[in-house]
């Protein structure tokens, strides 16, 4: 096995494309542009076999205090479909070509295609959500209403009736009402939100952009909106106090689901749910209700993964989390 650094967009994307899942766009030559923004040290990493591209992974560093460090792979590594090699020697020699002193474990997330071996890891708390909701748009726009709950049809054409208007861009304008939203969105359902910066290095790339519902001259909800490979991903959202018997939310979510099938899109991501029985139901449960309302069909993936370097470090790191 032969671990090279790899430097074409268009080899790495039709890889990941060929080989990845729904969610593929966190190891997208995109997202690694994204991670560079925000300040992160990154690899692109390939495995060859006789000349052959077989596994990718894209490998952020996060710092830690004391001048450690731990390396991340999002919904990674991705293997071609023939390999014969195990997630576990792929991180391994990734892991080794990297070489940097300071890392203490790897963290990964395998697709579901890609089981881990037998190999014991410690499971870490899930960095992305390891429930979704995947829409399937190969059908027809009526079998897609069809397949809602009736309350969720219902809202979407009581939106519609209300005059609330749907408009997709991704200009500073658009982004404070996003961020305004968030503010709200945050205080009224008790939830952390990461730095405006943050969504707007994101809204940088350019196949990102805003999907926002506008009633009376204002917007009342904003979601941003993913599209990568064959699937588009509703990735973040909020919504306002204000207005919310127009129930806007519901219209900006099924006009995006219609621009992705129109785009040509295969399936809509709606990005995390909480399943029954999780720590997350209670505090989700609203949010999980309105996703749900739209169909389609759940996806659990395999969590996520820590494969160790140094163990009194990693011991240590593990003790300072819990008590944090």
């Amino acid at each position: 096995m032969k671990i090279i650094e790899i430097r074409g967009k268009n080899i790495w994307n039709k890889f990941v494309e060929q080989n990845g899942e729904y969610s593929a766009f966190l190891e997208s030559w995109e997202w690694g542009e994204f991670q560079k923004k925000l300040g992160k040290k990154i690899w692109r990493l390939g495995a060859e076999e006789n000349g052959k591209l077989m596994a990718v992974a894209l490998i952020i560093k996060n710092n830690l205090p004391l001048g450690k460090s731990y390396l991340y792979c999002p919904r990674g590594p991705i293997l071609s479909h023939n390999t014969k090699h195990e997630t576990y020697n792929i991180i391994e020699n990734f892991k080794n070509f990297i070489a940097d002193r300071s890392v203490i474990f790897v963290r990964f997330e395998p697709l579901n295609k890609y089981p881990v071996s037998s190999i014991q890891y410690p499971v870490s708390s899930s960095v992305q959500p390891e429930h979704t909701l995947i829409l399937d748009l190969d059908k027809g726009e009526e079998e897609l209403l069809k397949s809602m709950h009736q309350k969720t049809r219902y809202n979407i054409r009581l939106a519609d009736k209300k005059g609330v208007k749907i408009k997709f861009n991704k200009s500073d304008k658009d982004l404070d009402s996003f961020w305004q939203l968030l503010q709200e969105t945050t205080n009224r359902d008790k939830f952390s939100a990461h730095s405006k910066s943050y969504y707007q290095e994101m809204l940088s790339l350019d196949n990102v952009y805003l999907a926002l519902a506008e009633y009376e001259g204002e917007v009342l909800a904003a979601n941003i909106i993913m599209p990568w490979g064959n699937t588009t991903t509703y990735l973040h959202g909020a919504s306002s106090n204000k207005f919310r018997n127009v129930m806007a939310p519901y219209l900006l979510q099924w006009e995006t689901i219609k621009k992705a099938k129109k785009e040509g899109f295969q399936y809509y991501d709606f990005w995390g749910i909480a399943p029954e029985g999780s720590s997350k139901e209670k505090s989700w449960a609203g949010i999980t209700r309105f996703k749900r309302g739209f169909g389609g069909k759940e996806i659990k993936y395999l969590g996520t993964y820590d494969f160790i370097v140094n163990s009194f470090w990693y011991r240590l790191y593990r003790l300072a989390r819990k008590y944090r």
